[in-house]
């Protein structure tokens, strides 16, 4: 009986223990759960600085030029250009009229007549009246007059173009490429002469060239102080030129001597000569013919702006201290009309026709003369 007892402990153990290992070989685990990709959050958008835009560029007057078109020129362009160092350079109808000279802005207020209207549109009459609170005062170089002009910053207004064309309205254009030795043709400031001869000149030009041809041929560049011009050549020579009080004469030191120079030539023996306006320029200008006593001719052409220069040569014949005759390189042959009733012992008035096609290549002018010039053959 005990081992029965015994074999049933043992036998209800044994099965005890398969009922376990039943109980655990048919479970299946638990799977762990794959966790889900965390979403990522949005990117906060990098914070940029705006950068901060170049200022734009001053607009100085001295920018580009002042410019008109329009009926008062026949349209022609004609313009104002402004240099820092001061100065002005005007050049109208198309290059017909050039001026230079000194300016100064003035803060006060001048009325003008405009070529604009109230709308901004262009105005045909002179009725429109405005009020500037700058002027400009424009110096001539060559006549030394000076004209204020209103001004309102991007228009210079009511302006006299020449002398001749006025109430103009010229509007700045900043933006144009200005090329001073591309628009520019130089102008007389002074010229002197040596010996009276107008072939012997010293001239000093607005953009501060000069050419001098006292002594010998030269060019080069000038600069004034105190009242004296210091001149320095191509060469690196440097000269001293000192002008009078009434600017009629002066002294040239070159090359250690002294030169008196003369602002006229009184070396003729005849002279002729009329007031005309030639084919290429809207302006009159003095033209004469010079006799002088060794039989040669010179024929000039004066104006404020451009000074004395030498357009024809050649020879002259005097027949019975009446009859005039010339052979000259431009003018060709041609002679003087004698005015009989005009004849007294001391002399007779002559009319001389002149007549030539001349090309100023200093100016790049093409000028044409038709024009008959008074003057006397004296005893």
């Amino acid at each position: 009986m005990k081992t029965l007892k015994t074999f049933a402990q043992v036998l209800c153990v044994i099965l005890v223990f398969t009922l376990l290992l039943s109980a655990c070989g048919s479970e299946t685990p638990a799977a762990t759960p794959t966790p889900a990709p965390a979403t990522p959050a949005p990117a906060t958008p990098a914070v940029t600085e705006p950068e901060d835009e170049p200022a734009p560029a001053e607009v100085k007057m001295t920018d580009g030029y002042f410019f008109y078109n329009g009926p008062r020129t026949g349209d022609m362009d004609s313009w104002i250009r402004f240099n820092e160092d001061g100065t002005w350079y005007g050049k109208y109808f198309m290059g017909g009229v050039v001026e230079a000279g000194l300016y100064e802005v003035l803060d006060k207020s001048m009325d003008y007549i405009s070529d604009f209207g109230p709308d901004g549109e262009p105005e045909t009459g002179d009725d429109v009246i405005a009020t500037a609170n700058q002027v400009v005062a424009f110096t001539n170089y060559a006549t030394g007059d000076v004209q204020e002009v209103a001004f309102t910053g991007d228009q210079l207004c009511d302006f006299s173009l020449g002398g001749m064309s006025h109430h103009n309205t010229l509007t700045h254009k900043p933006e144009y490429n200005y090329v001073h030795s591309v628009e520019e043709i130089a102008i007389a400031v002074q010229t002197f002469y040596y010996e009276n001869d107008t072939g012997s000149s010293l001239t000093l030009y607005h953009n501060r060239t000069f050419n001098d041809y006292t002594t010998a041929g030269e060019d080069g560049t000038w600069d004034m102080a105190g009242g004296s011009y210091t001149l320095t050549s191509s060469d690196g020579n440097v000269y001293t030129l000192t002008v009078s009080e009434n600017g009629k004469m002066a002294n040239y030191v070159k090359g250690g001597d002294t030169l008196e120079l003369s602002s006229t030539t009184s070396d003729a023996l005849y002279t002729f000569e009329a007031v005309t306006m030639p084919d290429g320029l809207p302006m009159e200008i003095d033209i004469e013919l010079r006799c002088k006593p060794d039989g040669s001719v010179e024929v000039v052409i004066m104006h404020d702006m451009m000074g004395v220069i030498a357009i024809d040569k050649g020879t002259f014949v005097i027949e019975n201290m009446v009859f005039i005759s010339f052979e000259l390189e431009n003018g060709g042959a041609f002679a003087g009309e004698p005015d009989f009733a005009s004849a007294t012992e001391s002399g007779i008035n002559v009319s001389v026709p002149y007549k030539a096609d001349v090309h100023l290549a200093d100016f790049g002018m093409d000028l044409s003369f038709d024009c008959v010039l008074e003057g006397a053959i004296t005893a």
